[in-house]
């Protein structure tokens, strides 16, 4: 495992304790479209799957760049994870905003079966302070 591998699973380790701590995340212009690019060709545990993109080049948003980063590494991880073959990895603007587009070619969610929603996890109430 390389180096940045590990200094990226130490800050997914240490990122409740910052928000837990109400650290402001560090905030500046990211070129959404590099770091998109950067993070399609990482290398991935399943090489059977092509990760394809489409990207409108220069597209910047104002955000903390190790959580875009961590946002996007997400989107593509679990496309890579469902895909059968390919994962589709768009990205265009709408106006100012930037419009990110993820998908594979797995199955698809059968009609008729119950949807699940996730909810965001939030702080125990009932831990001590700190």
């Amino acid at each position: 495992m390389g180096v940045a591998r590990l200094q990226s699973l130490t800050s997914d380790m240490l990122l409740p304790a910052r928000l837990d701590a109400r650290e402001p995340p560090r905030r500046q212009e990211v070129d959404l479209a590099q770091l998109v690019a950067e993070e399609a060709a990482r290398r991935r545990p399943r090489l059977d799957v092509r990760v394809t993109l489409d990207l409108t080049p220069e597209v910047p948003v104002r955000g903390s760049p190790e959580q875009v980063r961590r946002l996007v590494a997400n989107l593509v991880d679990n496309a890579v994870r469902y895909a059968a073959t390919e994962v589709g990895v768009a990205l265009g603007r709408s106006g100012t905003r930037a419009v990110p587009d993820v998908t594979d070619d797995g199955p698809r969610h059968p009609a008729g079966a119950p949807r699940h929603r996730l909810r965001p996890v939030r702080p125990s109430r009932s831990r001590p302070p700190a």
